[in-house]
């Protein structure tokens, strides 16, 4: 289903304040940059052309999308990722390259 920019940015907003609560009210559209690459606007506009790709997996939901684009973009090491994301190591890494390569065939059905 479509998502709202303001959704993506939502997400990215609490993930942040997971790791430093009380600052989510701080997470600016620059902080958001920094941490996932893009702005929310193509976030919604790639989680339109990944969710097709993503459809057999069950549970593949926006913020799986950020946790890619977070690993795309920092490329943080699992282990350090999922504690920061806040979940299990195996649920993270699961979920990131399930979104990659939902990314990679989307990319091969647009171009």
């Amino acid at each position: 289903m479509p998502q709202p920019a303001s959704h993506f940015a939502e997400l990215g907003r609490d993930i942040w304040a997971n790791q430093r609560p009380g600052h989510g009210l701080c997470f600016t559209g620059d902080k958001f940059r920094s941490m996932y690459g893009c702005s929310p606007e193509i976030c919604a506009i790639l989680w339109n052309v990944v969710e097709r790709q993503c459809s057999i997996y069950d549970n593949v939901r926006p913020k799986h999308l950020l946790w890619a684009l977070l690993f795309l973009k920092l490329y943080l090491p699992i282990q350090a990722a999922a504690a920061f994301i806040g979940c299990d190591k195996k649920t993270y890494q699961r979920y990131v390259w399930v979104v990659i390569d939902g990314i990679r065939y989307a990319r091969c059905d647009t171009v």
